[in-house]
């Protein structure tokens, strides 16, 4: 990975419902519809990496920089999410 790789590699389960309904009333036509989901991400531990550039005044004149390298490893829960969605339509 390189330096743009700002996200560590998660794991994604998914699962869906859905209905759909439609019933004609004379000329037109009401179509119903909803959606349940169920989304569990993990993601690993990551190591992240962050530069620090300092500067003290005997520097700022000659303008050199001393960059210091810090990483601090970052963990991540398990989320989970139950979108759901619905809609109605006449045609």
């Amino acid at each position: 990975m390189g330096v743009e790789a700002f996200s560590s590699p998660a794991k994604s389960e998914m699962f869906a419902v859905a209905w759909l309904e439609e019933k004609h009333f004379g000329l037109v036509l009401l179509q119903l519809g909803t959606r349940v989901e169920q989304v569990n991400t993990e993601a690993d531990d990551s190591l992240i990496s962050f530069e620090d550039s300092h500067q003290d005044q005997n520097e700022v004149l000659t303008e050199l920089s001393h960059n210091e390298h810090h990483e601090t490893l970052v963990s991540f829960d398990q989320q989970s999410f139950t979108p759901i969605s619905a809609s109605a339509g006449l045609v």
